[in-house]
């Protein structure tokens, strides 16, 4: 159930924290620890980084960019998520 609904709810998800947490969740869920995944047994859904961004809608640079707003500290994570550091910038600075 959890697989059916968590991928619906990052499609058009408009806060860049909030499908950046969502993506890290889908990655738990499928067993997707690196990107192609060929050689993950646990990998029960099957699916890659590719894959994965094709099902929320999103390219495979910016599910990457998604991913590491969350390796930011907490402070800059809570202004991007309050849109008061534009999610682009916060890239950057990640960088």
């Amino acid at each position: 159930m959890l697989d059916i609904k968590l991928p619906i709810l990052c499609i058009g998800n408009v806060n860049p924290m909030k499908m950046a947490r969502c993506i890290v969740e889908l990655e738990r869920i499928y067993g997707i620890k690196e990107g192609n995944n060929q050689w993950n047994k646990d990998n029960l859904g099957g699916k890659t980084q590719k894959e994965l961004a094709q099902q929320i809608g999103v390219t495979d640079q910016q599910l990457r960019d998604y991913k590491k707003l969350n390796m930011l500290i907490p402070e800059l994570q809570e202004l991007v998520e309050t849109d008061q550091l534009k999610a682009t910038t916060a890239y950057k600075i990640w960088r």
